[in-house]
């Protein structure tokens, strides 16, 4: 998805939200992961779109051309394949939107802009392109569309959103069929107002994101139809309100098999991706936040594609000047999997050091494994003996040795237990037995 007239540009951005590993509520205990990106592709110029098919490759539209990349690609990777398509698209026309198939098919969407598409001024192209090179191209007026404005391929059908209807027609233009095969209208039970990106799974599932303007500013939603559906129908799932941590205006959409549904976002609030659970909807929070200044996000929005192992593949769209609308980067970031996220491990092996007849014994453990945006935030150290509690101490994450003193323990089997917790909660304890004899 890129940045279009729709999806309005917004000057004035204030700070990041919360720092790695915070919860953005007492209430929603959502991880915000502030961190680096751990790998960037340069593509050599802006990327106007971007795909990603089920083995993970990476399709980048950059004019009339698409770059197919693998998926392990980066820096200034060579691409798998190139598609050309200036032979296809008419003198004028470049590429707006990519929709990219898990065969390897891919559609592109020409036009002179997205100011043009707007105004009417001219028909755009789609064009679609088979693995063995063969083309087959469309008017938007064949096709019976007016301001499309967002596109994804579903499986073997290519979904398109029409900014003048504010509905969804879905193609088989493999077939040569000007007709749609499906539609989902605006308005009505769908929901759909002003929906600006879109996605789909291989179940066939559709994700739209979109704005509503009313009083109160932009109301960002984000609406999931269940596979096949057609006509007046409402969306399984529909994501909308302040817990959802979605900012004014979406600027992309993803989701997978298993049913997380990806959403980056942008506007007075800054930049986010956020992922939401499985089955959630409603004004839901999602289960973690990619946002701060250590992402390159950028400052203005963020398209967003998930890899099969649950990374992430972003695009920021960086400022040209503090007046004009920003442009797409020419990289492609990928970050970690915003999850799944669970309570720490056990602490490694715990040892209780000093004689037996010791007044003072020294309990020592090595750290619990955690997610690095689930950090451990504190630590607890518990010692038994003869089946009575004698030391209940609260230590720091970075703790790693505590000294006990014996006291009026004089004879005892005695344990030592130590247990971890971070944002989701505590995790099991790791323990070790010792004996007192003084």
């Amino acid at each position: 998805m890129r940045l279009t007239p729709l999806t309005p540009f917004v000057p004035l951005v204030l700070a990041f939200p919360l720092l790695s590993g915070a919860p953005a509520s007492a209430a929603d205990p959502v991880v915000v992961a502030n961190r680096a990106p751990v790998g960037s592709l340069a593509t050599g110029a802006p990327v106007d779109d971007l795909d990603v098919d089920a083995a993970g490759r990476l399709y980048v539209l950059d004019g009339d051309r698409v770059k197919v990349y693998a998926s392990s690609a980066r820096g200034s990777a060579t691409p798998l394949r190139t598609v050309d398509l200036s032979r296809d698209l008419p003198v004028g026309q470049t590429g707006l939107l990519l929709a990219a198939a898990d065969d390897g098919v891919v559609t592109v969407l020409g036009g002179e802009s997205f100011d043009a598409i707007y105004d009417g001024v001219q028909d755009e192209t789609v064009v679609v392109v088979r693995t063995d090179g063969a083309t087959t191209s469309f008017t938007t007026e064949q096709l019976g569309l007016e301001q499309p404005n967002a596109m994804a391929a579903v499986g073997d059908e290519v979904a398109v959103v029409d900014n003048n209807t504010n509905g969804i027609d879905v193609f088989d233009l493999r077939g040569g069929l000007t007709t749609p095969v499906r539609s989902l209208p605006g308005g009505g039970r769908t929901g759909l107002v002003q929906p600006t990106v879109v996605d789909a799974d291989e179940l066939g599932r559709l994700v739209v994101g979109g704005y509503q303007v009313d009083g109160d500013g932009p109301r960002p939603w984000v609406a999931v139809f269940a596979p096949g559906a057609d006509g007046d129908v409402a969306p399984r799932r529909y994501l909308t309100g302040p817990r959802t941590r979605l900012i004014d205006y979406p600027t992309g959409v993803a989701t997978d098999r298993a049913g997380n549904v990806w959403v980056g976002s942008y506007g007075e609030g800054g930049t986010n991706v956020a992922r939401f659970a499985p089955g959630t909807t409603g004004d839901v929070a999602p289960a973690a936040v990619l946002a701060g200044p250590r992402t390159g996000l950028g400052a203005f929005a963020a398209t967003v594609d998930v890899l099969p192992d649950g990374r992430l593949a972003t695009v920021a769209y960086e400022p040209s000047s503090e007046t004009a609308p920003p442009a797409p980067a020419s990289r492609v970031l990928v970050h970690r999997p915003l999850g799944p996220y669970a309570v720490p491990a056990r602490p490694g092996r715990v040892t209780v050091g000093g004689q037996r007849s010791a007044a003072t014994r020294t309990i020592r453990w090595t750290a619990a494994g955690t997610n690095p945006d689930t950090p451990v935030r504190g630590q607890r150290v518990v010692v038994r003996c003869g089946g009575v509690e004698r030391l209940r101490k609260d230590v720091g994450p970075g703790a790693r040795s505590l000294t006990w003193r014996a006291g009026s323990v004089r004879r005892a089997t005695c344990s030592a237990a130590v247990v971890a917790r971070n944002v989701y909660g505590q995790g099991a304890a790791r323990s070790v037995t010792f004996r007192v004899e003084r």
